[in-house]
């Protein structure tokens, strides 16, 4: 609905306009009050007309003066019926123009009727009668001035009729005294036209003034009228809007969380009732975060919309498609007849999602994990289904992402041993069941151990050692990495600085760095503090990011980097070669080692391809003035290869297995003085 903007009020005012919006009403309103104003003159003609007829009677003339006043009684009669007539008329027919018409006529008549008092009933030779009967008519005459004055030719209409005629015969007469009545008959008359003048224009002002006052009041009335449409419109809107917003997700346009949970009530009454199965799909976008945060959220805002509407053209026989949270969704099918219908269906829709996607200027490749779960096949309820198909999501995320998974009993028992790990984790990080041990690194120029890095595990005091492969994706998940981080951090410092303490040759301890430690922003003053506390100098820490991670808010680990190097602290790229950033990343990050990925160390006697890979690490990172780590040197080949091409510092079998804190002691003590004697 739209409505007409309304005129400025002084614009729907002024005469002009109201002279051509109001012409009709102003018309019928001029009848009105020449009708209203009509009575009181008549009246007051007949009595001026019984006064001359009185004043004239005589024996010689009684028929004349009979006939017209019986005329004039007439008339007056007539006059008073058409002013009933017009009074008992409705509102509609008083703006008739016929109403005009007969009072001009009537208004002549009557005009005419007093003139021949004066034409044939005036005796020439008596003054006395004369002057009364010219003095009633223009008596009668004023009288009428006042009253026709809403209507100029009513006026005149009657004014003329009355005066002209007689005023004419007075100076057409010889008699200079008759003449001389004929003069005050024509001042009479240009006078009363003046004062008519004056009249009508009060009269029309007053007319103005009202039908301003009206259309103003109109407009108004317009205008709140208007107001209370839009009004009524936008609150409309606005119930729309919200029973809109109340079951779509208002930036896909897809059904959201609530309509969703609807959809899904419905769907079980119509598989209990029917015998009907249904499939939940639950699907995440894999490393959504990661792009929100190097692109911003407005591109992933339209990259959201992108492929909701992707999700809509791909399955359009889906019962619902629903957005339930930021980069998750949701969708509801009837089992389409078997597993693997419903498996050919999932993977062309992860293919249909990894199609490359314009956004904002890029071109962006987005894969998803789906998870699915049977509705009565696996889950009795359908909380119980939402619980399966998230739960399967999870695992195919697990899995790394880009894939699908079913929900099985297995997967829920996995589940719960994921659960309990991650319970006895917290309880191992409590109860200080975790320790520390040190990986020797083997500087290759001067032969010596120059370093080592810091490795968590886990005493379990039932289970015993707990592999660190089954619990640090479990920490990352759950975020208790922080935590762990926190303490091989604060155990490796103070460690490093207790051997300096015993006056062994200094090494640099590295520990590793997870994405969420840096996502929390504290970091640099964690690292401040612990250095503060243990006493050890800066050049003595060094920290590991894995390459991965290093796309993960790019900016703000640029940002941390350059405050850690500030204070001193060494960097370095982990399992460089795995990851996906380029030489315009690299020399960004202000580290000072890339450490190159055991694959492709343990690739070195296979074959020339990843001894090239190697190779080329090593060339790049040299021409960027950074050193060279090697991790996964297992034998005496792969060193070769190694010292052979520049490599600056090795880690691995072939130099050591990874030492408890005595161990680790026992050969900082015994290589103090001499080369490393394993090489």
């Amino acid at each position: 609905m739209t409505t007409r903007p309304a005129a400025p009020a002084d614009a729907v005012a002024t005469p002009s306009v109201i002279r051509k919006r109001y012409a009709t009403q102003l018309a019928a309103a001029r009848i009105r009050l020449l009708y209203q104003g009509s009575m009181l003159p008549t009246l007051f003609m007949f009595i001026n007309g019984l006064l001359c007829a009185w004043l004239l009677w005589s024996p010689e003339r009684y028929v004349l003066v009979g006939i017209w006043v019986g005329w004039l009684s007439a008339l007056v009669c007539l006059r008073i019926l058409q002013v009933a007539a017009f009074r008992a008329a409705s509102s509609d027919r008083q703006a008739d123009p016929v109403w005009k018409r007969t009072f001009l006529a009537g208004a002549c008549v009557s005009g005419l009727t007093l003139s021949t008092a004066a034409l044939v009933l005036v005796p020439t030779e008596s003054f006395v009668q004369q002057a009364w009967v010219f003095g009633l008519i223009g008596a009668a005459t004023l009288s009428a001035s006042v009253a026709y004055a809403a209507s100029i030719p009513a006026f005149l209409t009657f004014a003329v009729p009355c005066l002209l005629p007689p005023v004419v015969y007075l100076f057409w007469s010889g008699d200079i005294r008759l003449r001389g009545w004929g003069w005050l008959g024509l001042i009479l008359l240009l006078a009363l036209i003046v004062v008519a003048a004056q009249v009508n224009r009060v009269i029309q002002r007053g007319l103005m003034r009202r039908f301003q006052n009206l259309a103003l009041i109109e407009h108004l009335q317009q205008a709140q009228a208007n107001s209370e449409a839009l009004n009524r419109e936008l609150a409309r809107q606005f119930e729309e809007r919200t029973r809109y917003l109340s079951h779509y997700d208002a930036l896909t346009g897809l059904a959201n969380r609530a309509l969703f949970n609807e959809r899904l009530r419905e769907a079980n009454q119509r598989v209990r009732q029917g015998g009907r199965s249904l499939a939940l799909l639950h699907i995440n976008l894999d490393r959504f975060t990661l792009l929100n945060d190097s692109l911003g959220h407005d591109i992933a805002d339209q990259l959201l919309r992108q492929v909701g509407r992707r999700l809509s053209a791909a399955l359009a026989e889906a019962d619902t498609i629903a957005r339930l949270s930021g980069d998750e969704f949701a969708i509801l099918l009837d089992a389409q007849g078997n597993l693997t219908t419903l498996a050919r269906i999932t993977t062309r829709l992860l293919a249909k999602l990894r199609s490359p996607l314009s956004v904002a200027g890029h071109e962006l490749v987005v894969s998803a994990s789906i998870g699915i779960a049977l509705f009565p096949d696996t889950a009795r309820d359908v909380s119980t289904l939402v619980t399966q198909a998230n739960m399967a999501m999870q695992h195919a995320k697990h899995l790394g992402g880009n894939n699908f998974q079913f929900y099985t009993e297995r997967l829920q028992a996995r589940t719960l041993e994921t659960l309990q790990l991650e319970i006895q984790l917290r309880r191992a990080i409590e109860e200080g069941q975790l320790t520390v041990y040190y990986q020797p690194k083997l500087d290759l120029a001067s032969g010596r151990l120059n370093s080592a890095e810091a490795l968590v595990r886990w005493h379990h005091p039932v289970h015993g050692m707990v592999p660190p492969g089954d619990f640090i994706g479990l920490a990352e998940e759950s975020g208790l990495i922080s935590d762990i981080g926190e303490f091989v951090l604060r155990r490796a410092c103070r460690q490093a600085r207790e051997w300096q303490r015993f006056g062994w040759v200094p090494i640099r301890v590295s520990v590793n760095v997870s994405v969420h430690q840096l996502r929390q922003g504290k970091l640099v003053t964690l690292v401040r503090q612990v250095l503060d506390e243990t006493g050890l100098m800066p050049e003595y820490l060094e920290l590991e990011l894995t390459e991965s991670q290093l796309l993960d808010s790019v900016e703000h680990i640029i940002s941390t980097f350059r405050q850690l190097r500030e204070l001193g602290v060494k960097l370095t790229i982990d399992d460089f070669g795995t990851g996906y950033s380029s030489l315009s990343y690299l020399k960004r990050f202000p580290v000072d080692y890339v450490k190159i990925d055991q694959a492709f160390i343990r690739g070195l006697g296979e074959g020339s391809e990843d001894a090239a890979i190697t190779r080329a690490i090593i060339a790049m990172a040299h021409s960027l003035d950074l050193k060279v780590v090697a991790e996964g040197v297992e034998n005496a080949g792969q060193l070769d290869f190694l010292k052979a091409h520049g490599c600056d510092e090795v880690q691995g079998y072939l130099i050591s297995r990874p030492l408890e804190t005595a161990a680790m002691g026992e050969v900082l003590r015994g290589s103090s003085s001499v080369a490393w004697s394993h090489v």
